[in-house]
């Protein structure tokens, strides 16, 4: 678990222009259980990165069930959630969830071997990294109201939603596959994790504090790192989800921009964009009030632009020799 006490996950501030799910009316399972084998537990460790690992958890799922068994990376889906988040300072741990969805829509995610998680070492996004990136881009996504039959439709839709919630003691103490709950337990602060599932109880988690965390039996089958989520519960703490579905590969990085289009007079017209940060990449150095500017749409960092220049000198990306 993250330490005790840390702002690990904040929820989403208000904005009009996300993309509400309209749940399709077709009929709803009664139950709907993970399939394990898509499955990946991984454990965040001390670290308040649970909205990396919680994104990630939907990604695995999402690609194992398209028969892709390479991990993606919760350091990159972490680090790009921080970058479009803008809290106040620069050294603070957690994100919100759109934040990680937006890193997710704007960059793509690598796999886990290109940049691998290590708490003492979060590393930044190189060139190599973010090609690499490539392979896994976002494509459509929206924002699932909070109800319980919105999220049960989206499940057997989608199979896999990204959620943030506010938690408490009963997350530390699951029993037989449920987390205990009462509303007289108070706030241990906000958590990202995946739901892969429902039972007539509530819904199925994917938690991210390693295998040893909740336990699950359901028709034969055990479920490490999984434990139902009641549905009093949900109704009580529930923040944000989301859901979306895998965009194919893309050959380059321009292949991600948006296009936008605007109503001018009754008519759409094209809106004129700003090109994405991966096809100016090389190309500018963002400073603000005398310091490398890590966030928004057009970061800078230290690292970056010493591999820039680098690149510069020997075209590939070498230290230079002397």
């Amino acid at each position: 678990m993250p330490k005790e006490n840390s702002p690990v996950t904040r929820r989403d501030s208000l904005d009009f222009r996300d993309r509400i799910y309209q749940p399709a009316l077709v009929p709803l399972k009664e139950q709907l259980l993970p399939q394990k084998s898509f499955m990946n537990v991984r454990d965040q460790g001390y670290e308040g990165a649970c909205s990396g690992f919680g994104l990630a958890a939907v990604i695995d799922y999402l690609n194992r069930s398209k028969g892709i068994k390479e991990p993606v990376s919760t350091r990159m889906l972490y680090e790009m959630a921080k970058r479009h988040d803008r809290w106040p300072g620069e050294d603070y741990e957690g994100s919100s969830a759109r934040g990680a969805m937006k890193g997710w829509h704007k960059n793509g995610v690598c796999p886990e071997e290109d940049w691998p998680y290590d708490p003492d070492d979060p590393g930044f996004l190189t060139r190599q990294r973010q090609v690499a990136a490539l392979e896994y881009p976002l494509g459509a996504y929206y924002r699932i109201l909070p109800k319980r039959s919105d999220a049960h439709a989206a499940l057997n839709e989608v199979e896999a939603i990204f959620a943030t919630a506010d938690t408490h003691r009963g997350w530390d103490n699951v029993d037989n596959g449920l987390i205990p709950y009462k509303p007289a337990y108070g706030s241990q602060g906000g958590h990202a994790f995946a739901i892969l599932g429902y039972t007539e109880e509530g819904f199925i988690v994917q938690n991210s504090w390693g295998d040893d965390w909740g336990g699950l039996q359901m028709n034969g089958a055990f479920y490490p790192g999984c434990a139902i989520w009641r549905y009093d519960d949900f109704e009580d703490n529930v923040w944000d989800l989301w859901v979306a579905r895998l965009a194919l590969p893309v050959t380059e990085a321009k292949t991600l921009r948006v296009g936008a289009y605007i109503d001018v007079g009754g008519r759409s017209e094209a809106k004129v964009i700003a090109p994405p940060q991966h096809e100016i990449r090389d190309h500018y150095v963002h400073i603000d009030d005398g310091e490398f500017d890590r966030f928004g749409d057009y970061p800078s960092h230290e690292d970056q632009v010493r591999e820039i220049i680098q690149r510069a000198v020997t075209g590939d990306g070498k230290p230079p020799k002397h």
